[in-house]
């Protein structure tokens, strides 16, 4: 018998599909989910929640029911993930980090050299850019796959088109541990270094977006005496727009955020959010809400490590649910601590 996930609980968005075909990859378990995004303003499956699908069938050669535009329910069988070269478009400016949600999981554990060539948004409100993909999710799964990644061509909101190649090697054959260990900033981490990486299009050059956004930022980043880079710049792209993502170094690890360029609002008031932001995560040592969302299925799928969250929101809810309809109630979330654990401990329970 399939799982079967309601995907109106908790935050109810595509992220509890785009999870739920990750887990099936890996694990071997197809499911079917019901109400899907039953509680947005336009339900079910929307154009890049179907490539999400598209692109997992390609990778695992998996069976897809009920993939149409506006669907609420979905049946999905998975198969094994294969070596090889995949080519997906969105076809409209949905999300690019968000589409590979569905494969980076069980592509990292599968053994198997992945390529992915993606077309349609590489910078876009409500999801991680491809930035923020890039230098922050990359590096916290680094133990798991080596992922390179090429941004041939930006992609903005309404028309897309931005071009990622993305290549995916697994290590998990030769890990010498079964998990991926302590994802966490439980202790006080050494913060060396923050970083904002700009980019707009071309036409926004003459406002001098990316200059402003720079030189206030680093304005109101001195008080905090630590060393800041940034790097910027304009490009070629279909529409007009452009984003800033913020990279905190702590220690070992990467945190951060990605803010959207969005029409009347100033690159002052994005400097004024992210510096805000850089404040807050040097100060949480924890994984940010992001991050932490991310890395839920990883180490459910590894059956151990521990995530201290910035915050569990209901994402974090919603993904931890999704996740035990496939490994059995491994992932605990402990609401007081704001630590998400996977266990001995917890497999006994």
């Amino acid at each position: 018998m399939p799982i079967t996930i309601d995907g109106s609980k908790f935050e109810g968005g595509g992220s509890m599909l785009r999870i739920a075909i990750a887990c099936s990859i890996a694990t071997g378990k197809p499911f079917r989910m019901v109400n899907i995004r039953k509680n947005r303003d336009n339900p079910g499956l929307r154009p890049q929640h179907l490539a999400s699908v598209k692109l997992a069938q390609f990778v695992s050669s998996g069976y897809a029911e009920g993939a149409e535009l506006g669907s609420t329910e979905l049946f999905f069988i998975p198969a094994r993930v294969q070596s090889g070269a995949y080519d997906i478009d969105i076809k409209t400016a949905g999300s690019i980090a968000l589409c590979l949600q569905s494969v980076i999981m069980p592509i990292a554990f599968s053994g198997h050299n992945v390529t992915l060539r993606l077309k349609g948004g590489t910078d876009v409100n409500h999801s991680p850019g491809i930035d923020y993909f890039k230098f922050i999710f990359s590096h916290a799964i680094r133990n798991y796959a080596e992922i390179k990644t090429d941004v041939i061509k930006r992609g903005y909101y309404p028309k897309g088109q931005g071009r990622v190649d993305v290549r995916i090697n697994s290590k998990y054959n030769s890990l010498d541990a079964s998990g991926i260990g302590e994802i966490s900033l439980n202790e006080k981490k050494d913060i060396r270094k923050i970083s904002l990486k700009i980019n707009a299009s071309k036409d926004l050059a003459q406002g001098r977006v990316i200059e402003r956004l720079s030189e206030y930022f680093v304005l109101l980043s001195k008080p905090l005496g630590i060393d800041t880079a940034i790097s910027q710049s304009y490009n070629d792209t279909e529409s007009t727009g452009g984003s800033a993502t913020l990279i905190v170094n702590a220690g070992e690890d990467f945190i951060g955020e990605t803010r959207v360029f969005e029409r009347g609002v100033k690159a002052e008031s994005i400097a004024e959010e992210l510096y805000y932001r850089a404040k807050i995560l040097i100060s949480s040592n924890a994984c940010d809400i992001h991050l932490t969302d991310q890395l839920i299925p990883f180490i459910a799928t590894a059956g151990s490590g521990s995530i201290k969250a910035e915050d569990i929101t209901e994402h974090s809810r919603a993904n931890a649910y999704v996740c035990n309809e496939f490994f059995e109630n491994k992932v605990k979330i402990d609401e007081d601590s704001k630590i998400i654990s996977v266990s001995e401990a917890n497999l006994e329970g």
